[in-house]
């Protein structure tokens, strides 16, 4: 954590010593977007390491295929992936055993979400909506702001850091933080399209000292640590099916009930209690 030198700013979330380490992804469905955080203990990270491993064993992962749902839970799409040998039910026993090696290591999920309908109303049905920034000095700039799905989730990956209800987790100054890399270009602010996952990195002040702002901007590379992006896979597309409601997907609703230490924010106008604790 670093304070620039004449600067309000506290650059946070990349301490190579810190006690947590986050990897971030997210996911779609049927117009909920959510974004997840699966924050693992360091002290639990060579635990989980070999359990993760050792599960994709015992279902006879090719050996640089990693878990993610959307494949798990397409039949096609498990034949191209060499899974081919598993089921929608053995998938399903997959993604419980997941969720049982999280609970066992004490990995807190944090997530947020909205819907589609949600955020069409805040864009009063269009496109985008003109902003005017201003600076301290009184300087304006006219910009817009997109109503993008894939911008969204950006800032929705923004919100997982902010101030939760039932927030008992790690902050973002205690975490090495990782978010997916996703290259699908999408716009939020302005009408230059970037890559998705340039539109992550954020401000806060949540939790900052008067006068400060903390800047999280998560790394991209996790480098042999990118095998715990698939934790943040399974956690974002269980709960984005969880929030459908038990009627819905009463499977995805159990599982998302499964999931014992989270945080969540909101961006919409009527809030789903679905998976409530």
């Amino acid at each position: 954590m670093s304070d620039q030198q004449g600067d309000n700013t506290i650059h946070i979330g990349n301490r190579s010593d810190a006690p947590f380490l986050a990897f971030g992804d997210d996911s779609q469905y049927k117009g909920t977007l959510v974004f997840a955080y699966a924050i693992v203990p360091r002290q639990n990270l060579t635990k989980a390491l070999r359990q993760l491993k050792r599960i994709k064993m015992e279902f006879r992962f090719p050996a640089k295929t990693p878990i993610h749902c959307r494949t798990l839970f397409s039949g096609h799409d498990r034949q191209k992936k060499g899974l081919g040998h598993l089921n929608q039910d053995q998938a399903s026993f997959l993604i419980r055993r997941i969720i049982d090696l999280m609970n066992e290591r004490y990995v807190y999920v944090r997530y947020s979400y909205v819907l589609e309908e949600s955020y069409a109303k805040f864009f009063g049905g269009k496109d985008s909506i003109p902003l005017t920034l201003s600076n301290a000095e009184g300087d304006t700039r006219e910009e817009s702001m997109h109503s993008d799905p894939k911008g969204m989730l950006g800032m929705l990956a923004q919100m997982c850091w902010g101030p939760a209800s039932n927030d008992q987790g790690p902050l973002a100054t205690d975490c090495d933080i990782y978010a997916s890399k996703d290259k699908t270009k999408a716009r939020l602010f302005g009408d230059e399209r970037k890559q998705a996952h340039n539109w992550i990195p954020g401000y806060t002040t949540a939790g900052a000292p008067p006068e400060k702002i903390f800047h999280i901007a998560p790394s991209t590379e996790a480098g042999d640590l990118s095998i715990f992006f698939e934790l943040a896979d399974v956690s974002a597309y269980v709960l984005s099916h969880a929030l459908q409601g038990v009627e819905a997907e009463p499977l995805f609703h159990e599982l998302g009930k499964s999931i014992l230490y989270w945080s969540r924010s909101e961006w919409c106008f009527d809030p789903l209690d679905e998976i409530s604790q």
